[in-house]
C-alpha cells in the first residue's frame, strides 16, 4: 500500500508485493508485481489496467509494424515477378521471324516499353508501400484497448 509520509512523498510498502518473472516463448522476460494476498486495491487495479493497456498497445504496434513489413515485401516480390513476365513477353515477340525493318522497329519499341513498364511498376510499388505506411501510422484506439484490458483483468480475477 502507498501512504503519504510527513514530507509529502509517497512511500510504497514493498512487503505487500512479491515479484514473478514471466517468460513466454522467445519473448524477453518481464517482471510482474503480484499482491502477496492476491487482492489488489482499486488504485492498484487502475494502475494495472493502465499498464496492461500500454503493454497491449505496444504489442499491437509491434504486430502492425511486422505485418506492414511483410506486406511491403510482398509488393516488392510481385513487382519483380511482374517485370520478369514483361521481359519474357518482349523476348517472345523478338523470337518471331520478321522483316529486318519490322524487327528494328520492334526493338526500338521494346526498349521504350521496357523502361515504361519499369517506371509504372516502381510507381505502383511506391504508392502501395506509402499507403501501407499511412495505415501503420494511424493510432490504435485507446478506447478499444482499454475495454480489452478490463476484460483481461476480469479473466485474471483481478
Amino acid at each position: 500500500m502507498a501512504h503519504k509520509a510527513a514530507s509529502d512523498e509517497f512511500i510504497i510498502d514493498v512487503s505487500r508485493y512479491r515479484t514473478r518473472a514471466a517468460s513466454s516463448g522467445g519473448q524477453p522476460e518481464t517482471l510482474a508485481l503480484v499482491a502477496a494476498d492476491g487482492k489488489l486495491t482499486p488504485v492498484e487495479t487502475r494502475v494495472l489496467e493502465q499498464a496492461l493497456e500500454k503493454a497491449l498497445l505496444m504489442r499491437v504496434e509491434e504486430e502492425l509494424a511486422l505485418a506492414g513489413g511483410d506486406f511491403m515485401s510482398e509488393i516488392d516480390r510481385h513487382t519483380g515477378e511482374a517485370f520478369a513476365q514483361t521481359l519474357d513477353f518482349f523476348r517472345e515477340l523478338s523470337d518471331v521471324d520478321r522483316p529486318e525493318e519490322d524487327q528494328h522497329n520492334l526493338d526500338a519499341m521494346r526498349k521504350v516499353l521496357t523502361q515504361l513498364a519499369a517506371d509504372h511498376l516502381i510507381g505502383a510499388n511506391k504508392m502501395g508501400a506509402a499507403q501501407i505506411g499511412q495505415i501503420m501510422q494511424r493510432p490504435v484506439s485507446t478506447e478499444d484497448t482499454r475495454g480489452l484490458a478490463v476484460r483481461l483483468l476480469a479473466l485474471l480475477g483481478r
